[in-house]
């Protein structure tokens, strides 16, 4: 019998939240499935409820996040499973030394995500993880910008993904002439979007400017706005299913 991850026949296939072991060790596309009592199907020690869907209930899209254990990417992932997204974390190790990252993988992993081991680097299985979901959102820090390169080839080779949101939360860089101090973080931003020209919605994590001069345009009374990571996190899932954010800057 088989049963692939999405769908099994007219059900469809959700991490079990009240499995302790459904941590997945390896990748996983697909697999032979055995149905058991309550509806449990059981692979590679990855255990799966099957639901059927409601008439007329709304199809979510499946959602991979990269960079799920940084600051926003954990926000986002937190997001995505609010609101009822299946939500898939690439991460580069199911455990860490690092005591937050370690609690934001267990968080996540309890909160319903299904972890799958990989990287940008690692082409194999980021065209596993990608074959399972409908939509990346790439969350890496401004040191891996250029990274996301490798995301393109990888996505035209899985040939499922309908929407990417490349880590571009932040300052537009093209309007950065005044700002010297970002210039190579920028540059390498721009790099990406040449190289593929993609939607984009903001990235905070820029370096802090110098402290002990600024320079004040015009009265320096002009307010600014800060925004949270979890209000960046829960709008920009909100564009994932918006058709009127597919390839726009929001």
């Amino acid at each position: 019998m088989n049963c692939t991850l999405g769908h099994f026949s007219n059900k469809e296939v959700r991490p079990d939240p009240t499995r302790q072991d459904k941590i997945c060790n390896v990748p996983f596309l697909g697999f032979l499935g055995i149905i058991g009592h309550g509806g449990v199907c059981q692979c590679l020690g990855v255990y799966f409820r099957l639901e059927r869907e409601a008439p007329g209930m709304e199809k979510k899209s499946r959602i991979l996040i990269i960079g799920a254990t940084g600051r926003l990417g954990f926000e986002l992932a937190i997001a995505s499973i609010k609101a009822s997204h299946p939500t898939f974390a690439l991460v580069r190790e199911l455990t860490s030394e690092d005591p937050l990252k370690s609690r934001k993988l267990r968080a996540l992993s309890d909160s319903g995500a299904v972890l799958l081991l990989g990287s940008l680097q690692n082409e194999e299985r980021l065209v596993e993880a990608l074959r399972q979901v409908d939509v990346v959102i790439c969350a890496v820090s401004s040191r891996q910008t250029l990274d996301q390169k490798l995301l393109i080839p990888a996505i035209k080779q899985a040939g499922c993904i309908k929407r990417l949101i490349p880590s571009e939360f932040g300052i537009d860089p093209i309007k950065l002439e005044y700002l010297a101090w970002t210039t190579t973080s920028m540059q390498e931003k721009l790099k990406f979007d040449e190289f593929y020209l993609l939607p984009s919605i903001v990235q905070p994590g820029l370096k802090a400017p110098p402290r002990d001069k600024v320079v004040i345009f015009g009265e320096g009374n002009v307010q600014g706005v800060f925004m949270n990571e979890s209000d960046v996190a829960a709008f920009t899932i909100s564009t994932v299913d918006d058709p009127r954010t597919l390839n726009k800057a929001a």
